[in-house]
């Protein structure tokens, strides 16, 4: 009868210790899991804000060159500006290679591109201050939907 009861507590104190580490490993590895999107929205946050920084400025900066070309002509030097407009689109180009590594969605990485194109343009076929002012305001809008786009992947949605 001891033999019993020592065969029946052995057997539950394996049982239980079985139960305690598959709950523990289950624990473990959903706080793995949540580090990891929490470090993924993180990364995605920070490559977002780091595109759309980049396009602020290459848009600022090709809309300057523009005017100094086109409204101002003699009153800054032309290939230094075009030189620092290539220059922030390197870096533009850069924070969108990380944009695009960093999603699977095709809507952002599209928004991406068309923020890109549109800013692009501004140097590339506006030759009128009317589709200067147009080009002005379609890439203020790519940018925004960029960042409209985005923002669920940000806010906690994992993808």
């Amino acid at each position: 009868m001891q033999a019993l009861t020592a065969v029946i507590a052995v057997l539950g104190t394996l049982f239980g210790s079985s139960l305690t580490y598959l709950f523990q490993r289950r624990i473990t590895e959903r706080a793995r899991e949540l580090e990891e999107q929490t470090r993924m929205r993180q990364e995605r946050l920070d490559a977002f804000a780091a595109y759309a920084g980049a396009l602020f400025n290459y848009r600022r900066l090709a809309v300057h060159r523009w005017f100094v070309v086109n409204e101002r002509p003699g009153s800054e030097d032309v290939n230094a500006l075009t030189r620092e407009m290539y220059e922030l689109r390197t870096e533009a180009v850069e924070a969108e290679f990380r944009v695009q590594l960093l999603t699977d969605d095709e809507g952002i990485r599209q928004r991406a591109s068309e923020a890109m194109r549109s800013i692009t343009e501004l140097h590339d076929v506006c030759n009128s201050r009317a589709v200067m002012d147009a080009g002005r305001g379609s890439s203020r809008s790519a940018i925004n939907a960029f960042i409209t786009t985005a923002r669920p992947l940000v806010r906690g949605a994992a993808r």
